[in-house]
Parts: structure tokens; C-alpha cells; sequence
């Protein structure tokens, strides 16, 4: 910020599906976010959105039109078990992990979102969900209003 230096962001997901955009087909790129739940989006060979990132459950993924894409990220594995009904190609495990270099040629397919000046500053990152922290912690405030209201 001292420097006037912008700031160029991307999506995580869209820096996993990367690796995989010699495929040619769409890619589902699927993160784990613990708590049962993963991070996932679907792009096509040039990384154009199909579906937008979005928190769900595995199981929640199979009504998306997945079928013939291949599948990247540190939560493939969860759809191992439907890979043959869907037509899924598991990618190879190491585009499981983004890998920083990515950003050296995410530019060809994506904009990144620029931030300078007093959006710099203001700067804060975008999660789909809250924390597990936060969510246990949130449980933990309902349950105890709820004792209290007994």
C-alpha cells in the first residue's frame, strides 16, 4: 500500500483448474472445506464459468452437469466413487494443488481483479463460508442462549 503497488487477485479455484486446461473439456475444480462440505466451481476449457464457486456437499455436486469433466483438487477423491456413472477423468493428484506459478499464466484466461489505491487499503478476503472457528463458535453462542432461555 506504502508503495502504490496494485494487487492482483484471483480465484483459488480457478488457479487449481489451470493445470488442467490442456484437457479441453470442462473442468470441476473441488477444494475441501472441511466440516463435510467442499469448495467447488465447473469451467470449461478456457476457464469461463459454468458453474460459480459455491460451499456444498459432495453429493450435492453430482446435479451439476459435470458429466465428461475432469476433476481437480484437494477434495477429488470424494467423487472417485462416481466417476464411472459420471464419465469423470480424475486429474493427476499433483493438479490437486494450486500451485503459485499458475499466476504467470492465469492472465491468458482470466482478469484478475485489480486493487489500488484506497481499495487496496480497504482490502479484505472473500470466503464462501465462515470459518469452522466461527461456526463452532456461533453454535456454541446459540446453544448457550437457548440454556438460558430454558
Amino acid at each position: 500500500y506504502a508503495l502504490d503497488i496494485p494487487v492482483h487477485t484471483y480465484n483459488s479455484l480457478e488457479i487449481n483448474a489451470l493445470a488442467c486446461t490442456p484437457y479441453r473439456g470442462n473442468i470441476l475444480s473441488i477444494i475441501d472445506a472441511k466440516m463435510q462440505e467442499c469448495y467447488a466451481a465447473l469451467y470449461d476449457a478456457r476457464l469461463n464459468e459454468i458453474m460459480a464457486p459455491a460451499v456444498l456437499k459432495p453429493d450435492d455436486i453430482l446435479s451439476w452437469p459435470i458429466e465428461g469433466s475432469i476433476v481437480c483438487g484437494s477434495a477429488a477423491q470424494l467423487l472417485q466413487p462416481y466417476a464411472t456413472q459420471k464419465q469423470l477423468v480424475m486429474a493427476n493428484p499433483m493438479h490437486n494443488i494450486p500451485k503459485a506459478e499458475a499466476l504467470f499464466f492465469l492472465y491468458q484466461y482470466s482478469q484478475a481483479k485489480i486493487y489500488e489505491g484506497k481499495a487496496l487499503a480497504e482490502l479484505e478476503p472473500f470466503y464462501l463460508r465462515d470459518s469452522t472457528a466461527q461456526i463452532k463458535a456461533n453454535q456454541k453462542q446459540r446453544d448457550l442462549a437457548k440454556k438460558i432461555d430454558q
